[in-house]
């Protein structure tokens, strides 16, 4: 016949089993946080941050295409006198130069973007953005600024020569004129001296 426990036993037994539950409970339960913690910061704290931006430049490109024009105009001029010692005819000729110095401004505008990326470091994710967006974009537009500078500075020499012609021209054209103009001038003195000299030969 199997002996029975004593209830002193089988009680301190319930109670043992009983405290196990609870701890079990208890360790399930601490594996959750519990809604009474604070929310997690977001943007506070060292942070690193990189940024890709566009920036755009302009840039003026100035110059001048300076030349000299020339032309000549020959002058001829017959004058004839009668009198006492017969028929006297004077020519006398000259040939008059003109020159024009053409000085035409050019100019030519070039706006320009590029892009450009940074990273920086912060105090926050908010600090670092900034930082990195003003390196990015100091970046991008001095990348803007060269690019319009040579594009300009190409698209000037390409005018430059493509408008030297019709200064060349118009340079020409002027002379010529000019030259037309000094050629009468010169003409009626001409033919005053070359009058009064056939007189004194034809000595009236």
């Amino acid at each position: 016949m199997r002996k029975r426990r004593p209830p002193f036993t089988l009680v301190l037994s319930t109670l043992v089993a009983a405290a196990a539950i609870t701890i079990a409970l208890a360790d399930r339960g601490s594996s959750h946080p519990t809604g009474t913690g604070h929310p997690p910061t977001v943007g506070i704290g060292s942070s690193t941050a990189c940024v890709t931006t566009a920036a755009e430049a302009q840039s003026d490109d100035r110059s001048a295409i300076v030349l000299n024009a020339t032309a000549s105009a020959p002058v001829r001029v017959s004058e004839q006198a009668t009198g006492p010692n017969g028929v006297a005819i004077v020519t006398r000729s000259e040939v008059v130069t003109a020159r024009i110095k053409a000085d035409e401004p050019v100019e030519v505008k070039r706006t320009t973007d590029a892009s450009a990326r940074a990273c920086a470091r912060g105090e926050s994710s908010t600090a670092a953005r900034t930082t990195a967006l003003r390196a990015a974009y100091a970046r991008a537009r001095a990348a803007a600024h060269a690019l319009a500078v040579r594009q300009a500075a190409a698209s000037l020499s390409r005018l430059i020569h493509g408008e030297y012609p019709t200064v060349l021209a118009d340079a020409k054209s002027r002379a010529a004129a000019r030259a037309h103009e000094l050629a009468v001038q010169a003409s009626i003195t001409l033919a005053a001296k070359a009058a009064a000299e056939a007189r004194q030969r034809a000595g009236t």
